[in-house]
């Protein structure tokens, strides 16, 4: 019981995160499924897209219902993002464990940079934007569906910067839309991970966790300070990729 519960707590932050910043949460829930839960990363990677998913599906509908999701942006990347994460889930298989986490590492790396540098984009940035051309859409659907499919997290901290400066939504329109993208995503990159291996368990507490933190993460968006909250949840993303990149230094040696 008391395991269960750490990792319902657990699965609230990464809920928590999902639902404020549309993104982000689910870097936190690989790292947690190995070394807490003791999974391996491939059976990890394969849990995180059942927990991701349906934690972010379920934050998109509150975000749907104040009606901070854009459908008619959201369904380019989506259309993009599926086969991008079927191609990912399917590019995974065979990758040694170590060498999995330390690429996994070095994902967390780039996305905390994304996200301290990131600019928020207010609503009077917006107006009048023309928008982006389909092309630019397609491709970081696409980037956001492989990563979903390879290492079974959501993306949001590429699809809500690229809903923002490539779409021109408002932030926190783009938080919603990009829980819709991610929620499409995973269910893609799940089909290519058949029979990968779910912790039924884990899961559980994870996505109990996890929708509770979702939707009090809804709730608040945008009643929070949201640079601030990102760039803290960087520097939590930095210390975590560090971690892994020490843990798994023999494997860093052999790349090396």
């Amino acid at each position: 019981m008391s395991s269960f519960v750490l990792l319902a707590l657990l699965g609230a932050g990464i809920g928590l995160s999902l639902g404020l910043l549309g993104g982000g949460g689910s870097l936190l829930t690989v790292p947690a499924l190995v070394y807490l839960a003791g999974l391996s990363a491939e059976q990890a990677s394969t849990t995180s897209l059942v927990i991701v998913g349906v934690t972010a599906l379920a934050a998109a509908l509150r975000h749907g219902h104040a009606g901070r999701v854009a459908l008619r942006a959201a369904l380019p990347f989506a259309a993009a993002s599926i086969p991008a994460a079927l191609a990912g889930s399917l590019l995974s298989r065979g990758f040694p464990s170590g060498v999995l986490l330390v690429l996994f590492a070095l994902v967390m790396l780039a996305a905390g940079v994304a996200m301290w540098q990131r600019r928020t984009a207010a609503i009077e940035d917006v107006v009048g934007r023309r928008s982006a051309p389909l092309w630019k859409v397609i491709v970081a659907g696409a980037g956001a569906g492989l990563l979903t499919g390879f290492f079974g997290v959501g993306g949001g901290f590429v699809i809500v910067p690229a809903l923002t400066m490539v779409v021109g939504l408002p932030v926190t329109t783009a938080a919603g839309t990009s829980l819709a993208v991610i929620a499409i995503a995973s269910a893609a990159g799940l089909v290519g991970r058949w029979g990968g291996g779910i912790a039924p368990g884990v899961t559980l507490a994870f996505v109990a966790g996890g929708v509770a933190g979702s939707q009090a993460g809804a709730l608040l968006a945008g009643r929070l300070p949201e640079r601030a909250l990102r760039r803290g949840f960087a520097l939590l993303v930095f210390a975590l990729a560090a971690f892994l990149l020490v843990e798994n230094r023999s494997v860093l040696a052999i790349l090396a």
